[in-house]
């Protein structure tokens, strides 16, 4: 989700983004897209058992799934991490076998 920043502050509904406009207080203000960061909870599971929590940031789902699988991967003895946005659940990330793992 982005915000316009400047449109917080009142900005007029015919300024673009990126142009420029005199707010209340005359001063010059630059519209420009925000990006808001977001909670997540990560569960880090061996098969149905949660062993640990984590919460992680991130802008989007993708980011967080992202830094989801490299905690993962940071957590050999954990089988898979499920992250979860309030009540939605977002992903469950399986730990990936090594090649040759099973050899």
């Amino acid at each position: 989700m982005t915000l316009d920043a400047a449109r917080v502050c009142t900005k007029p509904d015919s300024t673009a983004a990126g142009e420029a406009f005199r707010g209340f207080y005359n001063l010059l203000v630059v519209a420009s897209p925000v990006r808001l960061m977001r909670d997540y909870r990560c569960y880090l599971m061996t098969g149905e058992t949660i062993y640990g929590v984590q919460n992680l940031e991130g802008t989007d789902d993708a980011e967080v799934i992202t830094k989801a699988a490299a905690l993962l991967h940071s957590k050999p003895e954990h089988q898979s991490i499920e992250i979860w946005d309030g009540k939605r659940m977002v992903a469950r990330v399986p730990r990936h076998q090594e090649s040759g793992a099973d050899q």
